[in-house]
């Protein structure tokens, strides 16, 4: 003969909602975890301008000495790559983008073989030659 226990519903209804509010807690606390904003270092004037004039006379060097488009065009990959992980002073953020926008502009012309490879590099020289502070 069975005998009906009630208590074991409830224990059953008891556990179970426990587990819930336990999952729920669990849960809502890993979504609050929220990580504290990195800083990113201050860069000076001083240090942006050296490497960039480093890094732009490496470029235009090698960029003349090569005469394949498709090394001329990984060459500027590359140098844009470089640029793009550049920390940057806000007062030549201009100039960086100027930089940046003439070697996407260098790229795509290398990869169609087309007359803004050339528009890209006058581009160039020209943002280089307006920094009064970048002398090659």
């Amino acid at each position: 003969m069975l005998h009906k226990r009630p208590w074991f519903l409830l224990f059953v209804f008891f556990l179970s909602a426990a587990l819930g509010v336990l999952i729920f807690f669990s849960y809502t606390a890993n979504v609050q975890q929220t990580k504290p904003p990195v800083e990113t270092p201050i860069v000076s004037d001083e240090a942006y301008q050296k490497e960039l004039t480093i890094s732009v006379k490496s470029f235009l060097t090698s960029y003349s000495a090569v005469g394949d488009d498709g090394a001329k065009s990984a060459l500027v990959q590359s140098f844009l790559n470089q640029l793009l992980h550049m920390r940057v002073p806000a007062q030549e953020k201009d100039l960086h983008l100027e930089l940046a926008l003439s070697l996407q502009q260098m790229k795509e012309g290398l990869q169609n073989h087309s007359q803004d490879a050339v528009d890209g590099l006058t581009r160039f020289r020209n943002a280089v030659t307006k920094a009064s502070w970048l002398k090659l």
